[in-house]
């Protein structure tokens, strides 16, 4: 029944009638502020280039679920932040909703939420058309127009957003398409004349040979070309051969584990051609879905390994390495002392009582996710992690999963455990476990340093990550039997005769791991 059809409507006609029909409301999320800005991006020749004339490539991961639920699923300031920090991308590229967006005030919302953490994040957010009425469709209808017009006006002082038009046309010609490309981009470009528009052909948004003689003449285009296994045209004739006039984003590929070389293949291609990509999906589907984690402690699939390999790779080649013993920062602390970044990060994080003293020299050792060797330290509590890749950034020293590895030497698997009900207080349904009332304020209550207000939420799982097991009776490494419970990277520890706080204590993970 839309009465946005007639081509001759203004955008503040049509964003007028929105409000009207719709009920939706005129207020606007939160711009970036000037201290934390990500550099807007424009198109020049067959690049992307941001405002300090830096040529940018978009690496990173479609993160889906609001094309099917209002609210998403698992989405969190901490999963950009995982994506971001963990997996070194650049980029996400996030599918949503048509007839929701023009709907409902609490989508609207969550979307305006998604805004907030990429740019958080430091993440640069493809915005995707996926679905229109409960579905994917041949081709956009004006509700499309109207929404992109509307949207692009509601975020249009954020620096970090890119305009996916449409998901992937297909059964149609390209004339047809070529039209309603038109359409979409000059209806983005109304709410906001300098953002930069992802354009993908027919066939699925695979085949955009007609581009070379037929091209969707707009300023600041980047075409989309979506990459699967059963694809038949070859990928160089498809859109590989366009990559010398226009900046492309592969903005779809996967595939199951067993397609892994498929993977690693096209993301040679994509890197010896400079495109920009978004693999899909970081989403645990399985069912031959094209996944990359295989659950929500982001464990990798196969095809995931590959391509967190590469945005990690990729990244690390664009920031080179310091070394933490070089930091004039370093500060003796035991028999072995602590390296430079090292020092920095125990004094900032929490010293000696969540970390205790150093166990060990600063080593070198083949990290487990990454197979890459790094320098690192054995504190009583941990295993401070140097990642060069992150260099300059909070994350350039991390912490071991000790709490998962502790278990895997004892012969457990965490994901065999006994689950929490998901009524349980404090549950966490990324591992399916809730943390005890017993540990609760201890756990909330300290965190890595990120500069949030107060202890976050992220903070406290960047320190300690999700429970992993529930709480149970355990006698530990000095021979007391406590009540225990297992975290990603601690072990916690009841000791009901210790004074105040000190009743919650961390078990000595990194000085076990050394067997001292």
């Amino acid at each position: 029944m839309w009465v946005l059809r007639d081509p001759r409507l203004s955008r503040p006609v049509l964003v007028s009638l929105l409000i009207s029909v719709l009920g939706l409301s005129m207020v606007r999320p939160p711009a970036a502020s000037a201290a934390d800005p990500i550099l807007e991006l424009h198109v020049e020749g067959n690049h992307l280039v941001d405002s300090g004339g830096k040529t940018v490539r978009l690496r990173g991961v479609n993160v889906p679920s609001l094309e099917w639920s209002k609210s998403g699923v698992h989405l969190s300031q901490e999963q950009f932040d995982f994506i971001a920090r963990d997996w070194r991308a650049n980029a996400v590229r996030v599918p949503i909703n048509q007839d929701w967006a023009l709907s409902d005030q609490s989508y609207l919302a969550m979307l305006d939420q998604v805004v907030t953490w990429t740019r958080n994040s430091g993440l640069y957010l493809i915005i995707d058309l996926h679905w229109i009425s409960g579905r994917q469709q041949a081709l956009p209808n004006s509700g499309s127009v109207a929404m992109w017009q509307w949207l692009a006006a509601r975020w249009s002082g954020e620096t970090h957003i890119l305009y996916d038009v449409f998901n992937e046309p297909r059964d149609t010609d390209w004339g047809t398409w070529k039209g309603w490309a038109g359409q979409l981009v000059d209806a983005v470009r109304q709410g906001n004349p300098d953002a930069v528009c992802v354009v993908g052909g027919v066939d699925w948004s695979y085949d955009l040979r007609s581009m070379a003689s037929d091209p969707v003449n707009r300023p600041n285009i980047m075409l989309s070309a979506h990459d699967y296994p059963w694809k038949q045209l070859d990928r160089e004739q498809a859109y590989g051969f366009l990559s010398d006039r226009y900046p492309i984003l592969v903005g779809e590929w996967g595939g199951p584990d067993s397609k892994t070389e498929w993977a690693a293949a096209l993301l040679d291609y994509i890197n010896a051609k400079g495109l920009s990509y978004t693999a899909w999906a970081f989403y645990p589907g399985g069912n031959g879905f094209p996944s990359l984690i295989k659950d929500w402690t982001y464990d990798t699939t196969a095809v995931g390994a590959v391509v967190s390999a590469d945005l990690r790779a990729t990244a690390a080649a664009a920031s080179p390495a310091s070394s933490p013993g070089t930091n004039p920062g370093a500060m003796p602390a035991g028999e072995n002392g602590l390296s430079g970044l090292f020092a920095s990060f125990w004094q900032t994080n929490g010293g000696l009582p969540v970390f205790g003293l150093p166990v060990s020299a600063e080593l070198e050792e083949r990290n487990g996710n990454t197979g890459d060797m790094s320098s690192v330290q054995y504190v009583e509590r941990q295993r401070l992690e140097y990642h060069s890749e992150n260099a300059g950034t909070p994350y350039e020293v991390q912490l071991g999963r000790l709490g998962v590895e502790a278990l895997q030497a004892q012969g457990q698997d965490w994901n065999s455990l006994p689950k929490a009900s998901p009524d349980a207080l404090h549950y966490f349904p990324q591992t399916g476990q809730a943390i005890a009332d017993t540990f609760w304020q201890y756990w909330n209550s300290h965190g890595l340093e990120l500069s949030d207000p107060g202890v976050s939420y992220r903070e406290s799982v960047a320190l300690f990550g999700y429970p992993i097991s529930e709480p149970r009776m355990e006698t530990n490494s000095s021979g007391d039997t406590v009540l225990t419970q297992w975290f990603e990277r601690a072990r916690f520890e009841w000791h009901p005769d210790a004074p105040g706080e000190s009743k919650v204590m961390l078990g000595r993970l990194g000085a076990e791991r050394l067997g001292k």
